[in-house]
């Protein structure tokens, strides 16, 4: 029994097996180098036998020069903290997968643990509409038409990626067609009999924190088209 404590306190497996420990933690994207890794923390008392020293620790790994060791007292033996050594960009990598390994000297046993770093999002990128496109309508459509949807792309996750469309600028919307906010679809609300010309701007709106970004304006244009035939369908252009 004590044989086993003192293994579990090492950091090692039955036979005198180094258990390979795992540890994760987390760091909001674009921080300034030099960022603690929130929740990461290493008590060398796990990784190390009784009596044997801390000894160095380097990183391995893709990307693990974007990352520096800290060693700290505390936890008996001393815990290794992990910090930036670079801003990181989450849309470029959202997690690294290191290896914490003791440098090796004679007579040592090696050691080592996994290390999970997650990045955290930030509301860095503006949604973004796609580029105008020709759209056709009948002008006798019914009311609750669908003329156009609006699709607009955020590189962020979560709320910061969340869009909601809206009339831009705010109060510029129309009384003859209505955009959904949730959805992106643009709907007709009034006639489009015989109309000559008609003009909706619309934006796409994140959710992001402390600040939501709104893209730029995408803007719907109907204008008579005498080539059509009968002079019932008229161009969209979004």
């Amino acid at each position: 029994l004590l044989l086993l404590l003192l293994c579990g306190a090492a950091g090692l497996g039955r036979g005198g097996a180094p258990r390979l420990l795992r540890f994760s933690g987390q760091v909001p994207e674009n921080s300034p180098a030099g960022t603690r890794v929130r929740g990461l923390r290493v008590p060398l008392r796990r990784l190390l036998g009784p009596g044997e020293p801390a000894g160095e620790w380097a990183l391995e790994g893709d990307g693990a020069s974007r990352f520096s060791l800290q060693r700290r007292a505390g936890g008996g033996r001393g815990l290794l903290l992990l910090r930036t050594a670079e801003r990181l960009d989450r849309e470029a990598q959202p997690e690294y997968g290191l290896r914490l390994r003791r440098r090796w000297r004679a007579g040592r046993s090696p050691r080592e643990a996994l290390l999970r770093v997650r990045v955290l999002d930030r509301n860095d990128h503006r949604p973004r509409l796609p580029p105008a496109r020709p759209l056709e309508v009948d002008e006798l459509a019914p009311l609750g038409t669908e003329v156009a949807r609006l699709r607009a792309s955020d590189s962020d996750e979560g709320a910061n990626a969340r869009l909601t469309y809206r009339p831009w600028p705010p109060g510029a919307g129309s009384r003859l067609l209505f955009v959904v906010p949730r959805s992106g679809q643009v709907l007709t609300v009034g006639s489009l009999l015989g109309l000559r010309r008609l003009r909706l701007c619309v934006a796409a709106h994140d959710h992001g924190r402390p600040r939501p970004l709104r893209s730029p304006a995408r803007c719907l244009r109907l204008a008579e088209d005498d080539e059509m035939v009968g002079g019932f369908e008229h161009p969209f252009f979004i």
